[in-house]
């Protein structure tokens, strides 16, 4: 027969286990979903069009921005989001997800991000050929 208080010092020793769920939960799905959505309006919107393949490339380089970013704010913020009813749930800390994953999550290359982000943003469209006067 356990014990509450056992039954505690046990859960506590229990090492947070990596899921999937719990790594796209730090990426904030329903924030970087807007996220994209306000990038490709401003892609649509822009005066020069761009092509499939450099919107996309846009829009994925923004994704990673994004949940990095996302990520890094629960891992700042986690002691405060054990203490709030809405985000205390959240994987970090709730324990399902070991501070340090979240970390490495955030900060995965972030100059490799910001580069391919750049790289793709700052792309121009080929100049369309001189009509003849």
């Amino acid at each position: 027969m356990t014990t509450p208080v056992i039954d505690d010092l046990y859960a506590s020793k229990r090492e947070p286990s990596t899921s999937l769920g719990d790594l796209v939960a730090l990426a904030k799905p329903r924030v970087t979903a807007l996220v994209i959505a306000t990038t490709a309006g401003g892609l649509w919107l822009a005066p020069l069009r761009v092509g499939v393949t450099v919107a996309g490339l846009a829009l994925l380089g923004t994704v990673l921005i994004v949940a990095g970013a996302n990520a890094l704010n629960m891992y700042i913020e986690r002691d405060i989001d054990g203490r709030m009813d809405r985000t205390k749930g959240r994987p970090l800390p709730a324990g399902r997800l070991a501070p340090r994953v979240a970390l490495w999550f955030g900060s995965l290359s972030p100059r490799r991000r910001f580069r391919f982000w750049h790289s793709v943003s700052t792309r121009r469209p080929p100049s369309s050929p001189s009509s003849p006067t």
